[in-house]
């Protein structure tokens, strides 16, 4: 009867901590979640506009034939 008790204890423990991630899980994460997306909204993140950024001249290609000028 004792063994039945502590198997019993044992379960109850356990599913008090799976029940306890899960609530943790299922309420925080969707918390911080619409946190950070308000904040985002409040505040966006500076991004460089990838439509004005400059790129190089190309160098002029030297034209190579294989043979040295003299």
């Amino acid at each position: 009867m004792e063994q039945f008790a502590n198997e019993l204890a044992a379960k109850e423990q356990l599913m008090y901590w799976w029940g306890l991630g899960l609530v943790v899980f299922f309420v925080l994460v969707p918390y911080l979640t619409i946190r950070a997306n308000k904040k985002e909204r409040l505040h966006p993140r500076e991004y460089p506009d990838p439509n004005l950024a400059q790129t190089p001249e190309p160098a002029p290609e030297e034209h190579n034939t294989g043979e040295e000028s003299k």
